[in-house]
């Protein structure tokens, strides 16, 4: 990416909007110095140091400013514009806040982890920090700790990956972004929002970094987050927008008891002490038991652990005619340990609380341990 502003003599860069696009050069001035965000700049000395300077280029600009890192950390936090007589005057501070703002207008737009051919990437979440797992198929490829973040959930959707911590709320990238949210218990997304909950029961939603807005708060602590559903420690709620204009949201209670998790795919279900739900104008019990952990996708294919058992969603045509028939099956895993998290895309990903990943594209569960514990999930960016 690249950057460029054009500063007139007298200009205070503090109370001016910052202007970012692909290139900002103006044919009839050809005044503005660009740089690189991420790389070295210009590769100039900071003027006020006082080296060697380019004055050929300088001649031809009115303001330089060079920043660095992928979500627009100041390198150089001072802007300098050029005099005729090629002397520097200082004209204002450019603040990390503000280079953030300029580079990052809002979390959805930054999204980060682009889609491979043939290729995806898992990225697990655990103790030691976040792993990422790269799949091809239901071949397992290399993997290694990339986020050096201790994870209390992860998230994902197209382009990015968030993750819970006992400080904050990181959006993950080349360089991990905290969002301001304090410590947290769950993450996760809803209409390109970034969604997080803590002990205490606070529910709260946030389109720029450090900008939260509460949706409410439950009657007990947050436990996870998906989509608009919500699972507390004394039920299951319900984002919804206020007045419909979707500028503020609210919380609802559906009901049940105290949920582990739940998930929001083509289905909506809930893991309760007593067993999966799935809601459908109401909540109907599918599997019954002590239920902790659900994943839904949007093709059809949901997963539940129940007393430890892993069961699997099936569409068969007697289901498929029937809305809400679906039967529920347990399926063997080739090894031991208890699913902690379910992820889809074009296989099916499931990690366990020890440390083992598996992978299935349609021809049996192939795995791998990664060495990582205690692992609380994962998540895909596609």
């Amino acid at each position: 990416m690249r950057f460029g502003l054009l500063v007139a003599d007298g200009f205070d860069l503090r109370e001016q909007p910052i202007d970012v696009a692909d290139s900002l050069a103006d044919d009839r001035l050809g005044r503005i110095a660009l740089g690189n965000v991420g790389g070295d700049g210009l590769g100039l000395p900071d003027p006020a140091a006082g080296g060697p300077i380019d004055r050929a280029l300088l001649g031809r600009s009115q303001l330089l400013v060079e920043v660095g890192g992928q979500f627009g950390n100041v390198c150089h936090g001072r802007t300098f514009a050029v005099l005729r007589r090629q002397a520097w005057r200082h004209v204002g501070t450019l603040s990390a806040a503000a280079a953030l703002s300029a580079h990052m207008t809002t979390i959805e737009e930054k999204r980060i982890f682009a889609e491979k051919s043939g290729r995806t990437r898992v990225f697990v979440g655990s103790g030691v920090g976040v792993a990422a797992v790269s799949v091809s198929a239901d071949l397992v490829g290399e993997f290694g700790v990339e986020y050096r973040t201790e994870t209390v959930d992860i998230a994902g959707q197209p382009g990015q990956i968030a993750v819970a911590t006992d400080e904050d709320i990181v959006l993950l990238g080349e360089e991990p972004l905290e969002l301001g949210f304090g410590s947290a218990t769950a993450v996760g997304f809803r209409r390109g929002a970034v969604v997080a909950g803590d002990g205490e029961g606070r529910v709260a939603t946030a389109t720029d970094p450090g900008e939260w807005v509460d949706a409410g708060t439950v009657g007990g602590s947050v436990q996870a987050i998906d989509g608009d559903l919500v699972a507390a420690s004394d039920g299951v709620y319900r984002l919804v927008e206020e007045d419909g204009d979707g500028a503020a949201t609210t919380l609802e209670r559906t009901g049940l008891g105290a949920a582990a998790d739940v998930a929001s795919g083509d289905v909506e279900l809930a893991a309760t002490d007593d067993g999966v739900y799935r809601y459908e104008a109401g909540w109907k019990q599918v599997v019954e038991g002590e239920a902790t952990m659900v994943a839904a996708g949007g093709d059809g294919r949901a997963h539940a652990v129940v007393a430890s058992d892993f069961y699997a969603r099936t569409r068969d045509a007697e289901a498929a005619s029937a809305p809400g028939a679906d039967a529920w099956s347990r399926i063997s895993l080739p090894i031991e340990g208890e699913p902690v998290g379910v992820s889809y895309g074009p296989a099916t990903y499931v990690v366990t609380a020890d440390g083992h990943f598996l992978v299935d594209a349609g021809d049996g569960w192939r795995h791998q341990h990664l060495g990582l514990r205690p692992v609380v999930g994962c998540a895909v960016a596609e």
